[in-house]
């Protein structure tokens, strides 16, 4: 069973590629990690990577920084393997990230029967249980096998972090102070493909032409959200598996419209909760180097403005036409006049 290690969350490639037994895995699982601050405990996944010999592979980035502004620009690192959904080859198993929706003991309840292990996390408490259950799969799951029966298993496993269902997510090694707890179930191992296939959507982006340049347009949309997000207000974080998916979702809004870190800083730092993690510099900066998808639906983007109390994005942009809208206008007017021409209403 393949898992593989990163050494921190800036560290955003792989560093070790294990190997190991089911039984080895618990073990590893299981060791806790006596750190003072989570940031230093190592992380892993239930991922197998390419290699860093493969001729498809994208190797990590060391991005550079100006008067400590991370810039766009980036040297590749060598015979590197970055933590990116384009670079899995297969999962292994799947991690479940549970933060206070469910007690350790509902979760046992619930996943009675199959073969897993559960461990504490950082901010685990008697009052507050956060925990991770990490399923292993009785043979692995193709890279290109996944995205089909993956809402089958988000359905499977309600009331947990979606972050936990990212291919590419990484999560920390069991570590903590206070109450930590490990416990191993023996059951049945979860075969991948048993989870129901649903053919993906593909992806159509809309047809619109532009009456000027793509790059003045693309500035427009980019205002647009920037406003929209800087009238949001009350995002919390309180470390991860809070409300781990809000911030993800804002930082693949930005990303999608090209933003640079520092705009994503600026947005992040006025419309976080006045008690959220986010007021501090150092979670912003990891986040936004933990996190590197650049794709968001237009659902997924207006529902987060919504839910956060934003300005709405305008319904279009000035100076595009939607090929699809335009045609369904033409229809009608052209109904219109046929029923002037014949005589009705």
């Amino acid at each position: 069973m393949i898992i593989s290690t990163f050494k921190s969350i800036s560290k955003a490639y792989v560093d070790l590629k294990l190997d190991l037994s089911w039984e080895e895995v618990v073990d590893l699982l299981s060791s806790h990690y006596d750190a003072e601050n989570k940031h230093d405990v190592e992380l892993y996944n239930m991922v197998e990577f390419k290699d860093s010999d493969d001729i498809t592979v994208e190797p990590a980035r060391r991005y550079h920084y100006t008067d400590g502004v991370k810039q766009e620009t980036y040297d590749t690192i060598p015979n590197s393997v970055r933590r990116s959904k384009s670079n899995v080859k297969s999962i292994t198993g799947i991690v479940l990230d549970i933060d206070e929706d469910k007690s350790i003991e509902q979760a046992i309840d619930l996943l009675d029967g199959i073969e897993y292990v559960l461990y504490t996390t950082f901010r685990h408490t008697t009052e507050k249980h956060k925990f991770r259950v990490v399923i292993p799969f009785s043979r692995p799951l193709l890279a290109t096998d996944i995205q089909g029966r993956q809402q089958d298993i988000i359905n499977t496993f309600p009331g947990v972090d979606n972050a936990s269902f990212t291919v590419s997510q990484s999560f920390y090694f069991h570590s903590g102070k206070n109450d930590n707890i490990t416990y191993h179930n023996r059951g049945v191992m979860i075969d991948p493909y048993d989870f129901k296939y649903t053919e993906p959507e593909v992806y159509v982006p809309t047809t619109v032409v532009y009456n000027k340049m793509d790059d003045e347009i693309m500035e427009r949309y980019r205002e647009n959200i920037r406003n929209s997000l800087l009238s949001c207000s009350g995002l919390h974080y309180a470390g991860k598996g809070d409300n781990n998916g809000a911030v993800l979702t804002l930082i693949s809004i930005c990303r999608s419209a090209n933003m640079t870190f520092s705009e994503y800083d600026q947005i992040c730092t006025q419309i976080a909760a006045v008690d959220s993690e986010l007021k501090k510099p150092v979670v912003r900066h990891n986040a936004w180097m933990g996190w590197t998808n650049d794709r968001v639906r237009k659902e997924t983007r207006d529902k987060f403005i919504s839910e956060y109390g934003g300005r709405p994005m305008p319904k279009r942009i000035d100076n595009t036409i939607d090929y699809q809208e335009r045609l369904n206008e033409i229809k009608m007017l052209s109904e219109i006049l046929k029923r002037k021409k014949n005589g009705t209403k």
